[in-house]
């Protein structure tokens, strides 16, 4: 059975923060386009303000996931608005920040794609497919990956939840965000959620390499071209 993400003292005291601030650092010296360092900060100071607080029954700091998700993304799309979004859609999403602080306080297009993220979930961890193809129509591909991060971090880290929740969230994974993985065309994410949920939905199998749960996917995805 795979082993989940162990939480660290260091996470309590910035871990992540501190490490997405150096990566972004280090990028900026050979990007074209160098990220803002300032709205990064500025996007980390409302997460601090905002989640002071220690998860129930963890040593984590609720944000620990959303700069995890930045950090993560930095791989993908090191862009200011791409990172800031990510950094700011759990506080929209769960209306600390609103639309208008948003737009004011950093843009109109990062308040857009946040917008776009927040739109995209119909519960915690379930996606609306719909929702993802006027994503896709629209051109915002970095949300998707925002969504699809998110969803990979929780993945690893699931094995701190109980069962019911673990089987909830492996069924929307198979659902939604392996085929989304697929379709992005990323197959070292699509491997890693396959296994997980394998290990969580038929264990019996999490060890049989041959065995695969793709022919069970939503593959509704696919029908739109990159």
């Amino acid at each position: 059975m795979r082993q989940g993400h162990q939480s660290t003292g260091m996470e309590q005291k910035g871990y992540y923060a501190n490490k997405l601030l150096n990566k972004i650092y280090i990028s900026n010296q050979t990007l074209v386009h160098p990220i803002d360092l300032t709205l990064i900060q500025k996007a980390i100071h409302h997460l601090q303000i905002h989640h002071n607080t220690a998860q129930e029954g963890t040593n984590k700091q609720p944000y620990t996931q959303t700069v995890a998700v930045a950090l993560m993304l930095t791989e993908y799309y090191p862009t200011t608005e791409a990172l800031v979004s990510a950094l700011l859609y759990d506080m929209a999403q769960k209306n600390i920040l609103t639309h208008e602080q948003i737009a004011s306080e950093f843009s109109s297009t990062i308040d857009s794609k946040v917008a776009n993220l927040v739109n995209l979930y119909t519960s915690q961890h379930a996606a609306n497919i719909n929702e993802i193809k006027k994503i896709i129509e629209g051109g915002d591909k970095d949300m998707l990956m925002v969504s699809l991060l998110d969803n990979l971090y929780t993945m690893q880290t699931i094995s701190t939840k109980p069962k019911w929740e673990q089987l909830e969230i492996a069924l929307q994974t198979l659902k939604t965000f392996l085929p989304l993985a697929i379709y992005m065309g990323f197959p070292a994410i699509e491997n890693e959620l396959e296994e997980i949920c394998k290990d969580i939905i038929i264990p019996e199998l999490s060890k049989d390499k041959s065995s695969s749960l793709i022919s069970s996917i939503d593959l509704r995805l696919l029908e739109f071209p990159l």
